[in-house]
């Protein structure tokens, strides 16, 4: 352990006084004092680091994408997906799709740029008796476009169509514990009288 230069002085200070001096206590009481506040200066800095890590880790990168467009075999379609996105803009999205079979249970990957005004997404729907069907779509400034692939219980047959986005939105999702953690943090900041 190493100790401050004024840790020594008040040691060496100690350690010269005769033992029936009145004043050892008082140096003594100095000496644990210091360490005191020492180790409170420690701990704060500790919990205020564990707080700003667990704060990171609390907004994660989920963000809100809403899109509007057009397929050939299922007309007008509209999607609201929650995307969780690492820092470099690649994750996972799930969510519903809205289409003229109804809605379906969309999941799979996401990536997006950094400044997320373009990307793309690729994975599943599921419209349960209706199929489940293959979708790609791809996000750029303004628009965007894809196909969907399935099997079609109705026609008996595999079916794919073009999908033209005319509309989308990416929002980011704040992380609902992450204002109550810097709350915490100023919670350990607190002096004792």
């Amino acid at each position: 352990m190493v100790d401050s230069a004024k840790s020594q002085k008040i040691r060496a200070l100690f350690h010269s006084l005769p033992v029936n001096c009145g004043g050892t206590n008082m140096v003594l009481f100095a000496f644990v004092t210091e360490k005191r506040e020492f180790l409170e200066t420690l701990m704060r800095s500790t919990t205020l680091a564990l707080t700003l890590a667990m704060t990171a880790a609390a907004s994660a990168d989920l963000y809100s994408l809403e899109f509007t467009a057009v397929a050939d075999f299922v007309a007008p379609v509209t999607g609201q997906l929650t995307l969780d996105l690492d820092e470099l803009g690649a994750g996972s999205f799930l969510g519903t799709v809205g289409t003229t079979f109804g809605p379906a249970s969309a999941d799979g990957t996401a990536a997006f740029a950094p400044t997320l005004t373009s990307g793309a997404i690729d994975g599943t729907l599921d419209f349960g008796p209706f199929g489940s069907y293959d979708l790609v779509l791809n996000f750029f400034p303004g628009a965007g476009s894809g196909t969907l692939t399935g099997f079609d219980p109705g026609a008996g047959l595999v079916v794919t169509g073009d999908i033209f986005v005319s509309e989308w939105s990416i929002t980011a999702v704040p992380a609902p514990g992450a204002l109550a953690l810097f709350g915490l943090a100023g919670l350990g900041r607190r002096r004792r009288a």
